[in-house]
């Protein structure tokens, strides 16, 4: 079996986290262990301090800030490592302090049980002690949009193909974007492009180009033009700066 079908993602010991706007179809679950991560889901700003973990669902586009300094750690996963049916809204919980260190250890190649062991433990954490729900559900026609977006997104798909896939008007869905998310379509779509290239630059040794074409931008120029006005480096120099980390 392996894990790449059973998506699982971790990052740890993330220093002053910052990331603009973007949704994907895995759950997220982000600790913060030090300082205060500023987390934005469809527009609403929600503030987690050190010692409580965010649980985001699947295809809510949000994004990161941090204001002076934080220390987080993140989880990605699909739900093919879960039986059953996890939250549809935001749930923010406390991190229990006898199982702090327990946010040090797993990593993505360790396995598919391992992964599915760390996912149900921290799941179980959220069970236990919920701070606070927030309902933030998502107009149905723009989650629908999103789901197609991040499904097709390594496609030329266009504001066209999602307004008849929907079967909704153009300029409305157009409209309904702006209104909803705060960002035009094009942009929903680039952020979807870039979460997924930022992700392939960290953990594999493809090629730029490889990855500008795997990820949907058509060419190296593109992709690199958009890299550098959301990420103000190119896609090399980010690369080789988080070889270091």
């Amino acid at each position: 079996m392996d894990v790449n079908s059973y998506f699982f993602r971790v990052q740890h010991k993330r220093a002053d986290l910052s990331f603009y706007a973007h949704a994907h179809a895995e759950f997220e679950i982000i600790a913060v262990t030090d300082g205060c991560l500023t987390v934005c889901v469809n527009q609403t700003k929600i503030f987690v301090e050190s010692g409580n973990a965010l649980f985001l669902p699947s295809y809510y586009i949000h994004s990161f800030e941090t204001q002076k300094h934080s220390l987080c750690h993140i989880w990605e996963f699909s739900s093919r490592l879960v039986f059953e049916k996890l939250p549809s809204e935001v749930v923010m919980f406390p991190i229990p302090e006898d199982t702090s260190e327990f946010f040090y250890h797993t990593e993505s190649s360790d396995g598919v049980i391992a992964c599915k062991a760390t996912v149900y433990r921290i799941l179980s954490m959220m069970d236990k002690e919920i701070i606070k729900r927030y309902s933030l559900q998502m107009d149905d026609i723009i989650s629908g949009a999103i789901r197609f977006i991040t499904e097709n997104f390594s496609d030329p798909i266009t504001l066209q193909d999602v307004s008849n896939h929907l079967n909704v008007n153009y300029s409305y869905l157009s409209r309904m974007f702006k209104k909803y998310q705060g960002m035009s379509f094009t942009e929903c779509l680039n952020a979807t492009r870039l979460s997924r290239a930022v992700a392939l630059l960290e953990e594999t040794n493809m090629t730029v180009t490889d990855i500008a074409l795997s990820c949907g931008f058509g060419s190296t120029r593109n992709f690199n033009r958009i890299f550098a006005s959301k990420m103000r480096c190119s896609p090399r120099d980010f690369r080789k700066d988080r070889s270091f980390l």
